[in-house]
């Protein structure tokens, strides 16, 4: 008897094998990078001058904070984002815990208004967990949980241009709309003034498709309303201005290798979606599906509109790495590059679906590139248990500000900025009554930070940071440069010290102005000085 062939089995299609490990890659990239968080969170040093400056900010609010106290709460952005943490830090009792819970909610809260758009344009689950999750690990991997105020601009910039959809415009209606935006734009200003530019997106977007009555309603009536939110608070506040414009064009240094290398790296970081982004704008170029209600074609020049605001400044300004790529040009990059998935050109879907392996192959290169997990440090344990072990009065620069606080004997050479502030007033050219003010406050905090350093006589001990910086002269040779920008404060007293002993170490995601593979694996040191013996 001759039995039957067996029946064929029939494959499994490759579109749902690649949409399978589309949801392992989206997956994969959004919990290491959440564990990456969640593992920073308790660290116990700080990962970088803004999270000591944020916990100067945290102890001067609100009496000091933008108030007439220019150097002590100087920040160089606004009261946003020590507002926003406000609560955290009345809640939890570790104030570098508290920022850090703060920005990992921002960022949580970030990528839930980005799932919750892409939802709303009938984009599949699969392509939105993708898109969010590179969302996710761009930001994470880049600058981590430190105290700054980047993921909570993150938030209002994808808050801003979500309410200037023209499907959101049309909910709600021209004025109401207009009152929204408006208010959420004075948020976005006073945490970062540059996150306003989402706001500027839905006027010229009106105009850019000649809608110009709209366009002078919603324009006008949201940017009145910004202008007399910003206008009241800096009425009451004396520095706004000037720390946030003033002093920022006085060291404005544009470089043009500092903007090929950001777009370089913004390329490398993004290239799935930017695959995307082009191939969508090119179907719809041919054919726009009939019932898409304009949303789609917003975000493609929201893209146009970000890359312009980019080549004209922010692009080439030497700031936070990918900072304002990530803020001006990542979010409307990101929808675009997954509504060209959602509303694929053709009715049938293609038989490779490179849609989707476009956004693995974006994950995966995210995967590889993500920084490696935080270790406890060597280096930061035996500095801390010299700091606390030394007998006396010392003087240290502001990384060891959480040692500080565990003795009463310390005095600090500042904080994370106060470098900066103190140097913004004598960079500003003019004699403006607020510069003259700045500059005196400013001469009054170096005289009484000098005699707290030599009151009672020559302190015990000096701890100061010096960090490794190419010698521009020679990039084959490293040079230790002060870090903390106030050693010339000691220049009266130092020829009595001697170098102890010295200390490396390694805050996790240390440096800001790194790509993310290099962020994590950066080194400073800490010298130790005593006094000389006497002869």
């Amino acid at each position: 008897m001759i039995s039957p062939p067996p029946s064929p089995v029939a494959p499994v299609p490759a579109r749902r094998l690649v949409i399978i490990a589309l949801w392992l890659l989206a997956a994969t990239a959004g919990a290491y990078h959440l564990f990456l968080q969640l593992r920073t969170i308790p660290l116990d040093e700080p990962m970088g001058m803004w999270e000591t400056n944020y916990v100067s900010i945290a102890q001067h609010w609100p009496q000091g904070y933008q108030w007439g106290n220019f150097v002590a709460g100087h920040d160089n952005y606004g009261p946003g984002y020590p507002l926003f943490c406000r609560p955290f830090i009345h809640f939890i009792p570790d104030i570098y815990q508290a920022h850090r819970i703060a920005n990992l909610a921002a960022l949580l809260a970030a990528c839930g208004v980005l799932w919750r758009i892409l939802r709303a344009h009938r984009c599949a689950p699969v392509i939105a967990a993708a898109a969010t999750a590179t969302f996710y690990a761009l930001h994470e991997g880049s600058y981590s949980v430190q105290a700054r105020p980047d993921f909570l601009v993150a938030l209002e910039m994808l808050v801003l241009f979500a309410l200037g959809q023209p499907s959101a415009l049309a909910r709600r209606g021209p004025v109401v709309s207009a009152l929204l935006l408006g208010a959420c734009a004075v948020a976005a200003y006073l945490t970062k003034p540059y996150a306003a530019f989402a706001w500027g997106v839905v006027p010229g977007y009106l105009v850019v498709t000649g809608q110009w009555r709209r366009a002078l309603v919603v324009g006008g009536l949201s940017g009145a309303v910004l202008a007399a939110g910003v206008g009241l608070y800096a009425a009451f506040n004396p520095y706004y201005f000037f720390e946030t414009f003033t002093a920022h064009l006085a060291h404005t240094d544009p470089d043009r290798a500092w903007f090929l290398s950001q777009a370089r790296d913004f390329i490398l970081l993004t290239g799935g979606l930017i695959v995307l982004a082009i191939a969508g704008a090119l179907a719809r170029g041919k054919n726009r599906p009939a019932d898409e209600p304009g949303d789609a074609r917003y975000w493609g020049v929201a893209v146009l509109i970000a890359i312009v605001a980019l080549v004209a400044g922010p692009g080439w300004h030497l700031g936070a790495y990918l900072t304002y790529h990530f803020h001006l040009l990542l979010p409307p990059l990101v929808v675009f590059a997954a509504l060209a998935c959602a509303r694929p050109a053709s009715p049938a879907p293609p038989p490779v679906p490179w849609r989707e392996l476009a956004l693995a192959a974006n994950l995966v290169g995210l995967v590889l590139l993500a920084p490696p997990p935080p270790a406890p440090d060597p280096g930061w344990a035996e500095l801390t248990a010299d700091v606390r072990g030394q007998p006396g009065r010392i003087v240290a620069d502001f990384i060891l500000e959480p040692v500080s606080r565990q003795r009463a004997d310390v005095v600090m050479l500042g904080m994370g900025t106060t470098a900066f502030a103190l140097a913004e007033p004598l960079a500003v050219k003019d004699d403006a009554p607020v510069t003259v003010r700045a500059r005196r406050e400013c001469e009054a905090y170096e005289a009484e930070l000098k005699a707290r350093i030599s009151a009672g006589g020559l302190p015990a001990a000096l701890y100061l940071e010096y960090s490794p910086m190419r010698n521009p002269q020679d990039p084959t040779r490293w040079d230790l440069v002060p870090r903390g920008g106030l050693t010339y404060l000691l220049a009266d007293i130092v020829s009595h010290y001697t170098v102890a002993r010295s200390f490396k170490i390694h805050p996790y995601q240390f440096a800001t102005n790194l790509p993310r593979w290099e962020s994590a694996n950066r080194e400073t040191q800490v010298f130790k000085l005593v006094l000389k013996p006497n002869p």
